[in-house]
Parts: C-alpha cells; sequence; structure tokens
C-alpha cells in the first residue's frame, strides 16, 4: 500500500512540474541558428498563428503563420519598433521568446530560450 501510496504522489507531482505559471500555453520549439538564420521549430499539433518571435527582448519577427516543423527566419527580418535591424550575425544572440496569441481554445502560448 506505501509503494502505490509513493507513486500516485510522484505521478501528482511530476504532472504538476510542466505547468506554465501565468496561465499560458507552453509551446514545443526548438531553436538553432546557421549563423544568417534563426531556425524555429514548432513541434506542437497546431499551426502558430499570428506568431511573434523575439531576440534579445527587443527585435521582432511577426508571421501569420509559422507551420509544424522547421522554418528559417532571416535576422535582416528581425527589426525593433524604431526600425533597428539586427545583424546578419548569431554573435549576440542572447534569448529568444515565441509568443501566440491564440495557441489553444484562446489562451495564449508562449515559449522562451
Amino acid at each position: 500500500m506505501r509503494v502505490w501510496s509513493l507513486l500516485l504522489l510522484a505521478t501528482v507531482m511530476i504532472t504538476g512540474c510542466g505547468r506554465v505559471p501565468d496561465g499560458q500555453v507552453e509551446l514545443i520549439a526548438d531553436i538553432a541558428t546557421d549563423g544568417q538564420r534563426l531556425i524555429v521549430k514548432n513541434g506542437d499539433a497546431f499551426v502558430w498563428q499570428d506568431a511573434e518571435v523575439v531576440i534579445n527582448g527587443e527585435y521582432v519577427y511577426r508571421a501569420e503563420l509559422l507551420p509544424r516543423g522547421a522554418s528559417a527566419l532571416p535576422f535582416s527580418a528581425f527589426i525593433t519598433e524604431y526600425g533597428h535591424r539586427v545583424l546578419d550575425s548569431d554573435a549576440s544572440l542572447r534569448s529568444v521568446e515565441i509568443r501566440v496569441p491564440d495557441a489553444r481554445d484562446g489562451v495564449p502560448g508562449r515559449y522562451k530560450w
């Protein structure tokens, strides 16, 4: 009986570990670069619509659709709100965030690297 109680407790703890604390859906993604482009892999079972990919908290790439699988986004297409473009290099890549306003049933989704 004690073993079953411990297994049940472990199962409850594991399922609670993956939750996004602010009520957003955690997007499934992989990030890579080839030096000229950011490679974003959508690992979710759905297309990301109206997605924003943000580099270093300020350079933004907006896409109507990011399909399942890999998409190559040129660094030169990332711009700030003031129109400045990111350099064509991955040397200054410190963070990547992906935001989708409606990931599942109206709940926004997010991925942070």
